[in-house]
């Protein structure tokens, strides 16, 4: 049994799964995480390594996020928590997992929870913010990650870049001091915390380069 692991001692509440390969890349892992929260505890992204037996022993879940459809590759499909994925990437995964219900709009849940539709990798890629109180964590799948000290917006054959350029911007004004991508590079950090500066720069930056493409 993979165990779910505290993520740092200065994030409460906040777990992560071992890291998985993915077959992209040999130097990229992908990781689950598990929000303790008194509102009913929340699981972010998808891979194999979360079981119900290491969410069970962190007080379960009432619902699985994606973030976006590419996850359903690597679903859990020994967990009974209910998945919720943006209503445009449902038809990408409706054959391949079993998804509770869809959603299609920015949305809260809870005062500590909010849903952020960011299409354009995919039409369906969502970002969720997680206030624990006492930090604002932005989850964004792998339409946002750091390749060593670069951020990062993989753009795909398939992604719209309007939308992601929309998307990009609308992060750039979010208030958050730890990002936490689905993707990343082995044997490095997974989560960063963050200046209001640092994300400003860099989201820019990532903008800059996806505009001159």
């Amino acid at each position: 049994m993979d165990n779910l692991t505290r993520v740092s001692p200065d994030i409460k509440g906040l777990y992560a799964t071992a890291p998985q390969s993915i077959p992209i890349g040999p130097s990229l892992v992908i990781r689950a995480f598990l929000l303790q929260r008194e509102q009913g505890n929340l699981l972010i992204y998808s891979t194999n390594k979360i079981t119900q037996d290491a969410l069970e022993d962190k007080g379960g879940a009432v619902r699985h996020y994606m973030n976006h459809g590419h996850e359903a590759s690597f679903y859990p499909n020994k967990i009974d928590t209910p998945t919720y994925i943006h209503q445009n990437d449902y038809e990408s995964v409706k054959n391949k997992i079993e998804v509770s219900a869809t959603f299609s709009e920015t949305a809260r849940l809870g005062d500590d929870f909010e849903i952020i539709p960011t299409p354009g990798h995919t039409p369906g890629s969502t970002c969720y913010l997680w206030d624990n109180g006492a930090h604002r964590i932005l989850f964004t799948g792998d339409m946002l990650y750091l390749q060593y000290d670069r951020w990062f917006a993989p753009l795909l054959g398939s992604s719209n870049r309007g939308p992601y350029l929309k998307s990009l911007r609308r992060i750039r004004e979010l208030d958050f001091d730890v990002l936490l991508p689905w993707v990343t590079i082995q044997d490095q950090t997974f989560y960063y915390f963050v200046s209001k500066k640092e994300v400003e720069k860099q989201v820019t930056k990532v903008i800059e380069r996806m505009e001159d493409k």
